[in-house]
């Protein structure tokens, strides 16, 4: 009987399930790869540039000092496995989740895995906030397919961060379908109707 053959994480490759994720080599792969699997396809992320990554740093601040201040405490981290469901799994470059959610989270991951540690497992809920930063060069994945499948998935605020552009779009989630809270360039200040006290000065998150 021939060996059978060792499957690897190929770009365009066909007929991955979020759970063959989980196989220890397959996993070292999707670790190092900066993969995204859309319907079933593997597909490569864009690169990361600093100045990108630095204004979304500088945004996630101005919201945790936020959420510290009105005792709601959400809690951050970046480059987050979100699993839409079986075939499809997305990469959001911030991620916001209340301490609510943090438990369901992890009620969710004992749950559908067992036998993993459940600190390690992708995230399973909706998250009260999504942050995208835009690569250029791939703006449609963000601001059409990303929006449609965390509307789907019900993830509460997405946001779409332009650093080439300069300009921050504040979705909010109403009756399963995105609305804009706010839109900003450059310096302005953005007040969101739905997050009450919450302001944005534009100013203070593009890098010098």
């Amino acid at each position: 009987m021939l060996a059978e053959a060792r499957r690897e994480l190929a770009v365009g490759s066909i007929g991955w399930m979020e759970s063959d994720l989980d196989e220890p080599e397959i996993a070292l792969q999707w670790e190092h790869g900066r993969f995204e699997l859309i319907n079933g396809v593997i597909a490569r992320m864009p690169p990361a540039f600093f100045a990108g990554q630095s204004t979304l740093d500088r945004l996630a601040d101005l919201i945790k000092v936020h959420t510290r201040a009105d005792g709601s405490r959400w809690s951050y981290a970046a480059e987050i496995d979100i699993v839409i469901d079986e075939t499809r799994v997305l990469v959001a470059d911030g991620v916001f989740l209340t301490p609510a959610q943090k438990g369901s989270q992890l009620r969710a991951a004992r749950l559908a895995k067992p036998n993993l540690d459940p600190s390690g497992v992708r995230i399973l809920i909706p998250p009260i906030l999504v942050i995208e930063s835009v690569s250029p060069g791939h703006e449609r994945h963000d601001r059409i397919l990303k929006r449609a499948w965390y509307a789907e998935f019900g993830v509460q605020h997405y946001w779409i961060l332009d650093y080439f552009s300069r300009s921050l779009e504040c979705l909010n989630l109403v009756d399963k379908i995105y609305q804009r809270d706010a839109l900003g360039t450059e310096n302005d200040v953005l007040v969101l109707p739905s997050l009450p006290g919450l302001s944005i000065p534009l100013a203070e998150i593009w890098p010098e």
